[in-house]
């Protein structure tokens, strides 16, 4: 889980107007990070963006276009309320600067998680990384590491499953034929009578080609479990420490911010650690969930931590480019061209379609 404080969500506005890279929403877009921060941070940004954009010469309109299009999306705000209120570290920053305290309450609840911000007050106690784009960076080389091994392991697996499945289809098989059963039997012995000698010792192209084959796949997997181990070791420096006696409300947020959809109180209970299981029931798990503001309820889906901010229509007007500017049109070229489809026989919104009226005979008529 990541958490994104107000500057951090700035900086990378301001980024994205330079057309520089921004890893950030490329790790959310794709599904390999969550991205959270407080509720109060989304105003927060609105009200230093102004200032923070004059300072970098960076022009405002851009600025908030890129945050509304392409951060804001990304971001789910939660209303931390009075959680974590006795951790230590949210203690020390709440002494140096109560606005920051939510960011802090989040990012120990959600431990172990990256916090993004260059606030001192939630540096000096322990909450956030100052190089966060640097920390992003080695988590998108760790996630690429799991990829990797998870990867390796499913191709095991499968090629195991396989050919277990292969081998029981063939027993089946023996089953229901005794004469297949008969051959397979003489066939087994008779080419372990032949090849028994053999078998004791390899032949020269098993050492020859196989063996240092296997030796280079092992070498190979070594120096990636290495590796992995060097960049997650990276990673865990960067990130918050959890707390050392968790609670049931801390168990449910991160169950919550790692599925991909709102889930039942059952689904919850069902994906909670053995201890948890056994210690709480899905009514408390229930009662858990509709005790805290945090928590939302989702009609028809189930419950999901914290929400997507809605439209703010109206904060920043942003120019539009020549020829997409919105408005009333102008009444000249408007006149102009419902002439041109009125001659050409064209409706338009002021000549409405006539129907067509079949035209009795003209031999009728007459009478």
């Amino acid at each position: 889980m990541v958490i994104a404080d107000a500057n951090a969500l700035i900086a990378d506005a301001m980024r994205r107007t330079r057309g520089l890279f921004n890893i950030l929403p490329f790790l959310a877009e794709r599904g390999l990070i969550r991205l959270l921060t407080s509720e109060h941070i989304d105003e927060k940004v609105y009200a230093r963006l102004p200032e923070a954009c004059r300072n970098a010469h960076v022009d405002l309109a851009a600025a908030t276009h890129a945050y509304e299009t392409v951060h804001r999306p990304l971001l789910r705000l939660v209303d931390v309320g009075e959680w974590m209120l006795d951790d230590r570290r949210v203690r020390s920053v709440r002494l140096a600067d109560a606005e920051d305290v939510p960011v802090a309450q989040l990012g120990v609840l959600l431990a172990p998680s990256l916090v993004l911000t260059r606030d001192p007050h939630l540096l000096d106690a322990g909450v956030g990384e100052r190089d966060w784009a640097d920390a992003l960076v080695v988590m998108k080389e760790l996630i690429e590491l799991e990829e990797m091994m998870w990867g390796s392991a499913q191709a095991m697996v499968l090629t195991g499953r396989l050919a277990a499945l292969s081998v029981t289809e063939f027993v089946r098989f023996l089953g229901r034929s005794e004469v297949a059963l008969a051959i397979t039997i003489g066939l087994a012995i008779a080419i372990g009578w032949e090849f028994c000698r053999d078998l004791r010792t390899p032949p020269a192209w098993f050492k020859e080609r196989v063996a240092p084959a296997a030796e280079r796949v092992m070498l190979g997997l070594s120096g990636v479990f290495e590796q992995y181990n060097a960049v997650a070791q990276r990673v865990h420096g960067t990130l918050v420490a959890p707390c050392e006696v968790e609670t049931l409300e801390a168990a449910l947020a991160r169950i919550l911010v790692q599925a991909p959809a709102p889930l039942p109180a059952a689904d919850v209970h069902a994906r909670m650690p053995y201890d948890w299981r056994q210690a709480a029931e899905v009514g408390d798990v229930m009662a858990a969930l509709r005790s805290q503001a945090a928590f939302r309820l989702v009609r028809g889906r189930g419950w999901e931590l914290g929400y997507r901010p809605g439209p703010r229509p109206g904060i920043v007007r942003r120019s539009l480019p020549a020829g997409s500017r919105q408005g009333s049109p102008d009444p000249a070229k408007e006149i102009a061209r419902f002439r041109v489809l009125s001659l050409v026989g064209v409706p338009t919104r002021t000549q409405p379609r006539r129907e067509h009226v079949p035209q009795e005979p003209a031999a009728r008529r007459n009478r």
